[in-house]
């Protein structure tokens, strides 16, 4: 798989230092699929001025505190140029939960399901 250039914000840099003091990382390209089956890959979004991937869980408290704030930056830099995605590595949580998860919080960015944590363990979140 090609490797394509992509900023990664980690969401507790984001949540305490703000979008200027986020850590850039290289991410391998992927595809995966949001809780209503549609698929996403990363370098169809290679134009964008930064994607935010957001590691979220249905069950995490830690994880539950930030759905405001997750949504409030979404909804903030949207229209800039910046690409977020959520993405739910927990095994233990199926998709009809991250659904449920999502409408229930009001999370209007695409939640994507990494099933097994590739990701989450390619990029060591």
């Amino acid at each position: 798989m090609k490797a394509i250039f992509i900023t990664i914000f980690s969401l507790m840099v984001i949540v305490t230092y703000g979008l200027q003091a986020a850590e850039l990382k290289t991410v391998e390209d992927f595809t995966l699929k949001d809780y209503l089956n549609k698929a996403y890959t990363l370098s169809n979004y290679k134009d964008a001025k930064a994607i935010v991937l957001l590691f979220i869980a249905t069950r995490c408290p830690v994880s539950n505190a930030y759905n405001e704030r997750m949504q409030r930056l979404y909804e903030q830099f949207k229209d800039r140029g910046v690409v977020f995605f959520g993405i739910n590595s927990n095994k233990a949580e199926d998709v009809q939960e991250v659904k449920k998860h999502a409408v229930v919080n009001k999370l209007t960015f695409p939640i994507l399901k990494d099933p097994n944590n590739v990701i989450a363990d390619r990029i060591k979140a």
